[in-house]
């Protein structure tokens, strides 16, 4: 199976080591750099004729819809790194030809088996819930130690900040749930970033019928925490830990009860999802999911004490419109 990386920055190279260790696939890259790679095409090359049976699109956010315009009659089947886009509006003009191919966005978040444990409660025992609150809390500089952490699409308001950055905390939630009728939100900066437009910190407020999701990202934080916490009205909850994967209930004070899973590293997760949607048995986020979590973080980044967003329709695609209240 012929697969394609487009790019070759920090999780180019992962998909890359995840996959050409894998006997089933023949891998090349596409990119500018000079690599000592058995299979490498460079952008002033012509690959009118080779066709992929999947293109993996991982350079930066700001052109990955130019970047599968490119490439769209080399391939039936994308992969595209999260976020889509920009923007939903940066999304509009391509979405013919997206929906014109089969396109999904990555979510390794939902190969994780906490992930699997909270779709299911909620399909069996949603009604029961009466709050939810995710997190996720970490330090950027040690993302990538690598790489000036002031410099890099994240510093950049058009494709970076914390909302797009942690686009996947959204992703689950909204895959689990489904569309927030209210969105409320707000936004900081931390000078670290060097770029005061950039938000490296964000709170929004998912209002559904009977609870509310509370979500807390912030990238700039000593704690290092990846959680989702579910309370219902037996007054009992449990805890997803994202970074473990392990769920712990707390049924009363005195009663714990884990259920414990084996975690994945972040290639192996890569794996799976890449595997997954090859062999068609699971797939993750699609083309209008990804975005309608679009749809929500740019709401989200538009909020203040003064400006929420309210639900207004699904149009003709399934892609959530909401409208902006003062």
């Amino acid at each position: 199976m012929n697969i394609l990386i487009c790019g070759f920055g920090s999780i180019g190279k992962q998909y890359y080591e995840a996959l050409s260790n894998y006997q089933d696939y023949k891998v090349s890259v596409l990119t500018n750099q000079k690599l000592e790679l058995e299979r490498v095409f460079n952008y002033s090359d012509s690959i009118d004729k080779n066709f992929f049976d999947l293109i993996i699109i991982s350079n930066e956010t700001i052109n990955h819809l130019e970047t599968f315009k490119y490439l769209k009659n080399n391939s039936e089947l994308f992969l595209i790194e999260k976020p889509l886009s920009m923007s939903v509006n940066s999304t509009e003009k391509y979405l013919s030809e997206l929906k014109s191919k089969k396109v999904y966005v990555s979510a390794p978040l939902r190969y994780k088996n906490g992930y699997e444990f909270l779709l299911n409660f909620v399909k069996s025992e949603g009604n029961k819930i009466s709050k939810v609150e995710v997190k996720c809390l970490s330090w950027l500089p040690n993302w990538r130690p690598e790489r000036d952490f002031q410099k890099g699409y994240w510093a950049q308001k058009n494709q970076g900040g914390v909302l797009r950055d942690l686009v996947h905390e959204f992703d689950y939630i909204l895959s689990v749930f489904g569309f927030p009728l209210r969105i409320y939100g707000s936004t900081e900066s931390n000078s670290l970033i060097g770029n005061l437009d950039v938000e490296t910190r964000a709170n929004a407020v998912l209002t559904y019928a009977n609870f509310d999701v509370n979500v807390e990202l912030d990238y700039f934080s000593h704690l290092n925490e990846r959680s989702a916490t579910i309370y219902l009205e037996d007054k009992s909850y449990f805890v997803w830990d994202l970074i473990k994967d392990d769920v712990v209930w707390h049924i009363n004070e005195k009663e714990v009860r884990k259920e414990l899973y084996s975690p994945f590293n972040k290639q192996s997760l890569l794996l799976r999802q890449v595997t997954s949607i090859v062999e068609k048995n699971r797939f993750p986020t699609d083309l209008i999911e990804s975005i309608n979590n679009l749809s929500i973080v740019d709401s989200v980044r538009e909020c203040n004490e003064e400006i929420h967003y309210t639900f207004d329709e699904m149009d003709q695609f399934g892609i959530w419109r909401y409208k902006k209240n003062v």
